[in-house]
C-alpha cells in the first residue's frame, strides 16, 4: 500500500486478506477478510490497525494526537503520602 503520513509521522501499509471459500462458510457464499496495518519504523508501532470481517463487523485502532516531546515530570513524581503496598514494603 505504500507510504502514508500518519500524524506528522511516515508508516508503510500493507493489507492482507483471506478468503473464506463458499462450501466452508455459513452462509453458502465466499467471505473476504481484510486486515490492514499502517506501521512507523521511526515510532517502532502500528499506527492504525483494521480489520473486517462480514460475519463480525469492522474495528480499527488509530493512534491519534501524536506528540513527540519529554512528558512532563510531574507524571513520574510519587504523590504525597504515597505508601508501598506489597511483599517487600
Amino acid at each position: 500500500m505504500g507510504l502514508r503520513e500518519i500524524e506528522g509521522v511516515q508508516a508503510h501499509g500493507i493489507r492482507e486478506t483471506q478468503t473464506v471459500p463458499a462450501e466452508s462458510s455459513e452462509t453458502g457464499k465466499e467471505i473476504v477478510i481484510t486486515d490492514e496495518y499502517w506501521y512507523s519504523e521511526d515510532l517502532r508501532i502500528y499506527l492504525v490497525i483494521k480489520h473486517n470481517d462480514p460475519r463480525t463487523g469492522s474495528v480499527a485502532f488509530t493512534v491519534e494526537q501524536l506528540t513527540r516531546t519529554e512528558p512532563e515530570a510531574a507524571f513520574f513524581e510519587i504523590p504525597d503520602g504515597y505508601q508501598p503496598v506489597g511483599r517487600n514494603q
